[in-house]
């Protein structure tokens, strides 16, 4: 049996506040002296609603309703929780009549900007318009006569001052691109989405992204870096179909990893069969962690393993929960033994190194006190909250807030595109 009585968690009796004097870690600010990530891709930019997208604007994470459209007060509840959760671009779907007569009620009293998700009829198109959403997704894949629709589509865009998205997928791809290229090879979803951005531009019209979405990563990925060297469209990021939360979630990690390493990809949609708060969720991780976006609370725990002294995954969840709404990037280490412990908690804002009954807590790698295994949740999270509010004054002395908003921007160079509807 390995002798822990001398590397355990030790006693001490002081009990200490934050210095104030020692900066904590500001917004959005990466763990590493400089970012990995490619410059992003030059791209012209467009606007849904008040939220830019594409041209060097913050990554935008999207979301789509699952409620029936027509049933407003479930669809703007739904809205509400995703717009609390971070999505800054919600989605809602328009397959019926029923469902276009809401969209005027919703769009008045949605948080944020609503995007009609058209298929099949593209009298919708010219209703959501109406209503006042903030841009129409169409799919030309299947829309009836698009080719024909298509100008008249653009000009009620325009007369609207609103954006549109060419939305390309797999499973709906033209019969005739198909049947060309044996399949929805990333090839064949490019040339779709070419097609109908040269009918849009033909007309005048530029104030459009282009999504290519496809279920197989490998696939997507290919797609998007094949469409991105086409031209300056913005690009809305998607694994469509991506499946169950765990699996769509790697996908979709997988996939959008590894092209905004790259610079490419300007608005993104994790696609989960889970609630949609989930997909926001990940969505808005995943870019903080890239350092694409404002960062918030991070838990840094251990997996557990015979080594641990407590229950760090009911610890590591209790202070998840207890840290819900912080918008501080606060960064907590929840150790469950000696061997990492120490070390990883003083890397953190705020740590704990757990034994032999005790937890050790440390601020910036100092341990101001040690306190009873039942009084440690409670402890980090009067601590977190007090560092929170040392950072929320940190940021107001700067002229920063610490609500959100603050995505991290790539800078652009003067002669990029810029085009708002």
């Amino acid at each position: 049996m390995t002798d822990v009585t001398e590397t355990n968690v030790t006693e001490t009796n002081t009990t200490e506040t934050v210095d104030a004097a020692k900066p904590f870690r500001k917004t959005g600010e990466p763990s590493i002296a400089e970012s990995p990530l490619h410059p992003r891709r030059k791209s012209r930019r467009i606007m849904v609603g008040p939220v830019p997208v594409g041209g060097g604007a913050p990554i935008s994470v999207q979301s789509m309703t699952n409620t029936v459209t027509a049933d407003v007060n479930a669809t703007l509840r739904q809205i509400g929780e995703l717009a609390q959760a971070g999505c800054d671009i919600v989605r809602v779907a328009v397959p019926s009549q029923d469902d276009a007569d809401a969209l005027p009620a919703i769009v008045a009293k949605s948080p944020i900007p609503v995007i009609a998700d058209i298929h099949f009829q593209s009298k919708y198109v010219f209703q959501a318009i109406d209503a006042g959403c903030a841009a129409v997704r169409v799919n030309p894949g299947n829309i009836r006569k698009f080719d024909q629709v298509g100008p008249d589509i653009c000009k009620a865009a325009t007369d609207a001052g609103i954006s549109l998205r060419i939305g390309v997928n797999a499973g709906s791809l033209d019969k005739a691109l198909y049947a060309k290229y044996g399949g929805p090879t990333p090839e064949a979803l490019v040339a779709s989405a070419l097609k109908e951005a040269r009918l849009f531009e033909d007309v005048g019209f530029h104030d459009f992204k282009i999504s290519v979405k496809h279920h197989d990563v490998i696939t997507m990925v290919q797609t998007y870096r094949l469409l991105a060297s086409k031209g300056d469209w913005p690009l809305h990021l998607g694994v469509t179909e991506a499946g169950p939360a765990w699996q769509g979630t790697i996908k979709s990690c997988l996939a959008f990893g590894a092209l905004l390493a790259e610079g490419i990809g300007d608005t993104i949609r994790v696609s989960l069969s889970a609630p949609p708060v989930e997909e926001v969720k990940v969505g808005c991780k995943l870019l903080e962690y890239m350092g694409l976006r404002a960062r918030h609370f991070d838990i840094i725990s251990c997996p557990s393993c015979g080594r641990a002294q407590v229950d760090v995954i009911q610890l590591a969840n209790a202070v998840t929960d207890g840290l819900k709404g912080i918008t501080a990037p606060i960064r907590v280490a929840v150790m469950g033994c000696i061997v990492n412990g120490p070390g990883e908690a003083r890397e953190a804002d705020l740590g704990v190194a757990s034994g032999n009954g005790k937890g050790q807590i440390f601020i910036k790698g100092k341990v101001i006190q040690t306190v009873p295994e039942d009084q440690i949740v409670d402890t980090l999270l009067d601590k977190a909250h007090e560092i929170a509010e040392h950072m929320k004054d940190q940021a107001e002395a700067e002229g920063r807030t610490l609500d959100g908003t603050e995505p991290v921007v790539v800078p652009i160079t003067s002669d990029d595109k810029h085009h708002t509807a």
